[in-house]
């Protein structure tokens, strides 16, 4: 009789492992859903900070044209009456305003180009966060399923190892 429950044990783990081994296997796919939603993140701090180094780049290279703005204005001060120019005011005026402008336009494609990548990462993170809710929704609807025929699969093998137990014990 102790032999027949160890045969029912064993029976019910060899059932009972496999059904833990396949269904297991969930764990990958969560774990590569996190891998996913984990790199929409690492994008999306990629472009934010290219974003602000690009800004910055900007802001320094407006910050360069103003100085050099002061520092001629500081020369034509000091060398106008030898020079002989007097309306340079306006001159270095317009020459700071092209310089900003140019320096603003220079940036705009990398800034459009961030703008359409941040929005395009962002619709993609948004359908991959849905496809997973979707998956996991599928995966559960799945297990249920299955568990029912598992079950159903570990009440009756052990039934059909009593055949071989009886085979193997007509045979000693």
């Amino acid at each position: 009789m102790a032999a027949k429950k160890e045969t029912n044990n064993s029976t019910n783990d060899v059932m009972g492992s496999y059904f833990k081994d396949w269904w297991g296997n969930d764990s990958i796919f969560e774990e590569l859903e996190q891998r996913t939603l984990q790199a929409f993140e690492n994008q999306k701090e990629w472009i934010e900070g290219t974003r602000d180094q690009l800004e910055q780049l900007e802001e320094y290279s407006k910050k360069m044209t103003t100085e050099w703005k002061t520092n001629t204005q500081s020369v034509f001060e000091n060398y106008s009456k030898q020079l002989g120019v007097q309306d340079y005011q306006e001159w270095l005026n317009k020459l700071e305003e092209i310089g900003h402008k140019s320096q603003t336009i220079a940036s705009l494609p990398g800034k459009a180009s961030l703008d359409l990548y941040s929005r395009s990462t962002e619709q993609l993170h948004e359908a991959s966060v849905h496809a997973i809710a979707q998956n996991k929704k599928v995966r559960e609807k799945s297990i249920n399923a299955f568990e029912g025929m598992f079950d159903h699969l570990r009440n009756t093998q052990p039934q059909m190892f009593k055949f071989f137990d009886f085979y193997a014990s007509s045979t000693k």
